[in-house]
């Protein structure tokens, strides 16, 4: 495998399917294609989550999709593409997706299962027992879209340690590319690579996303799309001493009101800021002193790793009158 580009987490159809959300989608498969051509890479590598919702696709959402599939056929003579968990219908298996027209375009490959050939291994979104499959791969490189104990599912919330998964499982490899958190960070050999770009409040104040360059043998050089999203919280003091310094027309900001203001004039301000400034979108937080006190909404904050934390729980219940299958099947039917 010569030089290629990698890029994980789009999830189209993402904030309610907004359009807003859906164009950049659009706009940062063009800015990754022209940094790959720049550099004549012909090899497009995605490690999963392309749509966001698991039970349906929206319609508009569907043509959006289709426009970036048809734009990464267009500019790659390979495109590999690991299912997510965002990608199933289904918690447990793979069979049903929301993307099965990816195999209308007979470059891009569908990773649905464990597969390796060469120095490397493509490992989708593991159901079950799957995870305990990887000890046995002693590809050089893999990549996939998993679920490791120990690594921050974003900057709040680290991966508790049920018995799943772990970092010592990768034994044999030289480096691991892995989507599903969305933070970017390394430990040892394994790397999340982070979204494609900032998604919401649980991404606030890190911009370490976009795309990695990468060769065999070599170090990944990160690159982040300039038209990214911003989002931020801030104190209203700090924002007043310098506007122009935390806002423009790329930020989602919340602020916290740490000085003294009437609704008139807090709403003077907000209309100010969106305005005169272009912010995409002002949210004031009243009487809040404490930065760390400000609440996440729950979408910013979830991931399916909550699924695994519920059903590993379910495992360890001890009960004379229920049986532990009994009470998984009934989480996974809710």
């Amino acid at each position: 495998m010569s030089q290629v580009v990698l890029f994980t987490d789009l999830h189209l159809g993402m904030r309610n399917n907004s359009r807003q959300h859906n164009e950049w989608c659009v706009q940062f498969v063009d800015w990754m294609i022209e940094q790959a051509q720049a550099k004549n890479i012909r090899t497009c590598l995605f490690l999963g989550d392309w749509s966001h919702h698991r039970s349906s696709v929206n319609i508009v959402t569907l043509n959006y999709s289709l426009d970036c599939l048809r734009k990464l056929s267009a500019a790659f003579d390979n495109v590999v593409m690991l299912l997510g968990n965002h990608d199933l219908y289904f918690r447990d298996k793979l069979d049903m997706h929301s993307i099965p027209y990816v195999n209308e375009f007979p470059n891009i490959h569908l990773v649905s299962t464990i597969e390796q050939f060469d120095d490397f291994a493509f490992v989708p979104w593991l159901v079950g027992d799957e995870w305990k499959a990887i000890p046995k791969i002693q590809k050089k490189y893999l990549f996939c879209h998993a679920e490791i104990a120990k690594f921050r599912m974003n900057a709040l919330v680290e991966m508790p340690d049920h018995g799943g998964l772990a970092a010592e499982h990768f034994e044999h490899q030289q480096l691991v590319f892995s989507g599903h958190f969305h933070k970017r960070q390394r430990k040892g050999h394994i790397l999340y690579m982070g979204n494609a770009f900032p998604h919401n409040f649980a991404d606030a104040g890190d911009d370490d996303r976009g795309i990695a360059i990468w060769q065999p043998g070599q170090e990944p050089v990160f690159t982040a799309w300039p038209g990214a999203p911003r989002f931020r919280v801030y104190n209203l003091s700090d924002v007043l001493s310098n506007p122009r310094k935390y806002i423009d027309n790329q930020t989602f900001a919340k602020i916290n009101v740490d000085v003294d203001l009437n609704y008139e004039d807090s709403m003077f301000i907000k209309e100010l800021l969106e305005v005169e400034l272009q912010a995409l979108d002002v949210t004031f937080i009243n009487n809040r002193n404490n930065m760390d006190d400000i609440e996440y909404s729950e979408d910013e904050i979830n991931f399916e790793s909550v699924d695994s934390i519920v059903m590993s729980h379910l495992k360890t219940i001890e009960s004379t009158t229920m049986n532990n299958d009994v009470l998984i099947q009934i989480y996974q039917s809710i």
